[in-house]
């Protein structure tokens, strides 16, 4: 990275920053509220005004989006690209104003159909009001004369019609009750009474559960009520359901529309830059980031306008004011998601993805160790990659997809795995001994030979592979303590590194070869490394308690390390007895020779117990080598808390841009 400074004319503002967005390699920074630097505190910063009427344009082409989405999807499988489209037709701004009329044309469309449904649901309300009483055969707005008036209420079904009146005559006899229609809880009834009874009878009413219902705002019969209602609705379903095909018959612009919305997010991108640049009233000013492998290419860009500009080389004193782009080929770039999952290096740090690469496949190839799952991962890559064509993390996705799968592929292979021991099993039905086991022999090194079982790799020998798994545990931790070292060294911090770090490998060493027979000396030379340091790293008392404690922590932390590589160990086993279970299981029917009925038995519980297997080994194995990367390999080099670099560059949503 290098820091970029650039002052120029302000009337060439536009064609500048769309200049940068095609070259993607200038982030521009933030001034914040005040400049640190006096001499800029008196430019001026562009208000907002742009940036959110560009924003209110694609979130009107992106509800209309929605909008086709639920009224005409679209058909596309899961496997769908996205189309391509050129650099010029992206950018190219004539269509916007077609664009929006579309849109407004199918947001008002919306509208009508949500007005119509608002109608609907208050039609339907008041159906269902007039509902219980359609059996009322007098016009619900003229429930009275001038000395009788009509209460119409609903009471609990448990209190019987007699009982109600019988509550009336305690109060008047010249009151009559009539029940128009009742259910389980409820009856509703029309209460006619002289006027000046009314809260007489109604005094004796409300305390067996009567309330009063109100129907005003209704004209006619309920009868007659009710069938306006089913004639309005009627109408408006006819009116909807045409509203809603003119809506569909507007799909074919969904591909207008998402050039449209793709159109102003890079529009929008250019307005939010702008707003972080320094103004005067023919001058503009900013600070960023830029790549400096494309210094020469923004150079070539920067003369052809009225500009001035330095760059200059980032102090590696303060890393975290540096963003970071991890910079890397097709066989490391899969790696980014694991990067970026855990935290991007430090700017004084170093990219970890070559180094974590080959430790990375071999650790889930180690732990799945199947061909057939190998297979079915690769497959799987590859077919996402070709027909889908993934951008970003996906596309890393896919990669590491592949990678992993003929990591798994090969490591099955070396330990005769395919879908478990499904070929020996099928063997057995007839007889045969389909071993998949690859036969190793005997490898010779000079003059020393050494035998090795065919089932080395295998379920059969646990102790040869756990020996393994450690093995490729200390190549992991020594690279991790070697990359740890250089990177202090590079700093400057060289006794750190030789007696803190390194230490503890010249010990190993020496407790080895002690093993071995040949003398204690590289085993003394660690030790005295170990105890200087904490004599040169510690003061006062601490320089006595240093050595008590990087003895303890140092002897801890390495076993503790070793010990959790055995993992690949556990899941590989893991892997290949449920993976064998299953095959037994349904090889049950073909104890004494192939069956239909067997066959058919087998080919379920393969079918279900390998899928189980298969996804449950691959999560699994996805995350314990993860693990062994965050922790134990991380752990002894790593600098993170690295900040991303986010340039100016072009991003869309719904189109891929066509290499030219």
């Amino acid at each position: 990275m290098k820091k970029l400074r650039l002052i120029a004319v302000r009337s060439q503002r536009e064609e500048i920053l769309r200049e940068l967005m095609l070259l993607g390699c200038v982030e521009v920074s933030d001034p914040g509220a005040e400049p640190e630097e006096e001499q800029l505190r008196s430019l001026r910063r562009t208000g907002g005004a742009e940036t959110a009427r560009l924003r209110a344009a694609q979130a009107k082409l992106l509800n209309a989006l929605r909008l086709l989405d639920r009224y005409a999807p679209a058909k596309k499988g899961l496997l769908t690209p996205l189309p391509e489209v050129a650099l010029s037709e992206l950018l190219d701004e004539s269509a916007l104003d077609h664009d929006s009329e579309i849109a407004d044309g199918i947001l008002a469309l919306d509208e009508k159909i949500r007005r119509i449904t608002t109608e609907e649901s208050r039609e339907r309300s008041a159906l269902e009001t007039m509902a219980p009483w359609k059996g009322l055969d007098h016009p619900v707005d003229k429930l009275g004369t001038e000395t009788c008036v009509v209460t119409l209420g609903t009471l609990p079904a448990t209190l019987t019609m007699s009982d109600a009146e019988a509550e009336i005559a305690s109060v008047t006899e010249e009151a009559w009750l009539q029940e128009i229609s009742s259910d389980k809880m409820m009856r509703w009834v029309a209460l006619l009474t002289f006027r000046d009874r009314v809260e007489d009878v109604l005094s004796v009413l409300r305390p067996r559960g009567f309330s009063a219902v109100s129907l005003s705002g209704f004209h006619g019969t309920p009868a007659e009520c009710m069938e306006r209602s089913e004639k309005k609705l009627a109408a408006w379903a006819a009116e909807k359901e045409a509203l809603t095909a003119e809506l569909a018959a507007k799909g074919p612009h969904r591909a207008e529309l998402q050039l449209g919305a793709d159109t102003l997010g890079t529009r929008i991108d250019r307005a939010e830059t702008g707003e972080k640049l320094l103004n005067t009233e023919s001058t503009f000013f900013f600070e960023g980031w830029l790549t400096a492998p494309e210094e020469k290419k923004l150079a070539g860009v920067f003369s052809k306008y009225d500009c001035a500009w330095e760059t200059e080389t980032p102090d590696r004193e303060h890393p975290e004011e540096v963003p970071v782009k991890l910079r890397n080929n097709a066989l490391t770039r899969p790696y980014n998601v694991v990067t970026e999952m855990y935290s991007l290096p430090a700017y004084n740090g170093m990219d970890p993805n070559p180094v974590l690469m080959p430790f990375f496949a071999l650790f889930f190839g180690m732990m799945f160790a199947d061909m057939a799952y190998g297979l079915l991962l690769l497959i799987a890559g590859l077919i996402f990659t070709y027909k889908a064509k993934p951008r970003g993390t996906m596309k890393n996705m896919a990669g590491l997809l592949i990678q992993c799968g003929i990591s798994t592929f090969v490591i099955g292979f070396l330990t005769g795995g395919f879908f478990g021991d499904a070929v020996t099993q099928i063997g057995h039905w007839f007889g045969k001994d389909w071993s998949m086991i690859p036969p190793l022999g005997t490898i010779r090194l000079g003059s020393i030979s050494v035998d090795l079982p065919l089932d080395l790799l295998s379920g059969n020998n646990p102790l040869y592979v756990l020996i393994l798994s450690i093995i490729l545990g200390a190549v992991h931790l020594a690279v991790g303590v070697g990359i740890g070292c250089y990177l202090k060294i590079k700093d400057g911090q060289w006794i750190d590194a030789v007696l803190n770090d390194l230490c503890w490998w010249v010990i190993l060493v020496g407790i080895g070869l002690m093993a071995l027979g040949k003398g204690t000396v590289v085993l003394f030379i660690g030790l005295g490394m170990m105890v200087l340091g904490s004599l040169i790293t510690n003061k006062g008392f601490g320089k006595i308690t240093g050595i008590f404690s990087a003895v303890y922590n140092g002897a801890t932390g390495y076993l503790g390390d070793f010990l959790s590589y055995s993992r690949l160990m556990a899941l590989m086993l893991a892997g290949s007895v449920i993976a064998s279970v299953f095959n037994q299981l349904g090889s049950l029917g073909n104890t004494k020779g192939p069956t239909v009925g067997g066959t058919i038995m087998f080919v379920v519980v393969f079918l279900i117990g390998h899928g189980l297997n298969f996804a449950l080994n691959l999560i699994g194995c996805f995350v314990h080598t993860m693990r062994l990367q965050f922790l134990e390999f991380f752990g002894k080099w790593y600098r993170d808390g690295g900040r991303a670099f986010r340039p100016l560059n072009i991003k869309t949503k719904f189109v891929d841009i066509k290499e030219e």
